[in-house]
């Protein structure tokens, strides 16, 4: 894989302060990748992308670029507007393309407009739009633009989720030489297309690496969900509370530390001479992790 950034021990002092807003924060990306940066609010994530990008003093550590990568070659889509006010829809978007190295064909502008849902305000005034189209607006130039790296700072708050879904079906689909970083608190779309991930809490680098690895180390619950006929002594139930949950009269969750613990449940519910209709284990998302965590 081709390494285009690489971020070494990345520290953000408050000015006129010996407090860090950020510390010990250490990731790459290489082509191909689309990285998550998640964490609760406050957490450090827009902090971490303006350090990166030399935005603000009082940076520590180092960051550092691959062969042939320089500033130049990095795109911010920022959570506050950034638009040319003057110009309409499509002429904004196209904007992107004069910034970009690479050339950009006029079918692409096209698609990326048809993607992000601006196919019938191509002319229009930016003051017609409202704040979710110049969302979009603001997000369709910094596609086009075509950069190395991009960085997008909840691209998807506030739009819906076929908009949201196609969006980053859209990056997926032309990623192979890019890395995107994607801060975002849409976890389940984050999961589906991002490869890795940069975990972040109170300013401090807590993981970092591949999304799969992420959901099976973090993963803290094994829950199964079981539908069952007869009825379960509820003195047996609230004896066991923290693993047992009945949903209804015909569904249960079981809520496990360890895998092997599920024989032994199992055994309890038989012995109340329960039938087992059937035994499903939940997925690890996530959402879940992550609200596990908090």
């Amino acid at each position: 894989m081709v390494n285009l950034l690489t971020v070494k021990d990345l520290a953000y002092k408050y000015k006129n302060s010996s407090d860090y807003a950020i510390k010990n924060i250490s990731f790459s990306a290489e082509k191909g990748d689309m990285i998550a940066l998640i964490g609760k609010s406050g957490s450090g994530k827009t902090t971490i992308i303006n350090s990166t990008l030399g935005l603000f003093s009082n940076i520590e550590g180092e960051v550092s670029f691959g062969e042939g990568v320089s500033v130049r070659d990095i795109d911010y889509c920022m959570q506050n507007q950034s638009v040319d006010w003057y110009l309409n829809v499509y002429d904004n978007i196209y904007m992107g393309v004069l910034y970009s190295k690479n050339t950009i064909s006029k079918k692409s502008v096209d698609e990326i407009i048809e993607v992000l849902g601006l196919k019938d305000k191509e002319k229009s005034d930016l003051t017609e739009l409202s704040g979710g189209q110049l969302q979009r607006v603001q997000i369709a130039r910094s596609l086009i633009s075509d950069s190395k790296i991009l960085f997008l700072d909840e691209p998807t708050t506030g739009l819906d989720v076929v908009l949201s879904k196609n969006i980053l079906e859209y990056i997926k689909n032309n990623n192979k030489e890019h890395a995107v970083f994607i801060s975002s608190h849409d976890l389940d779309l984050i999961e589906k297309y991002c490869n890795k991930i940069i975990y972040i809490n109170d300013g401090e680098c807590l993981y970092f690496g591949e999304m799969s690895t992420f959901l099976k180390e973090y993963n803290k619950e094994i829950v199964y969900n079981i539908s069952y006929s007869g009825e379960i002594n509820k003195n047996v139930v609230e004896k066991h509370k923290d693993t047992i949950t009945i949903i209804d009269d015909k569904n249960l969750k079981i809520f496990l530390e360890k895998e092997e613990e599920i024989s032994n449940v199992l055994k309890l519910l038989l012995a109340e001479n329960i039938t087992i209709g059937s035994l499903r284990k939940e997925e690890i998302t996530l959402k879940r992790i992550l609200e596990l965590e908090e």
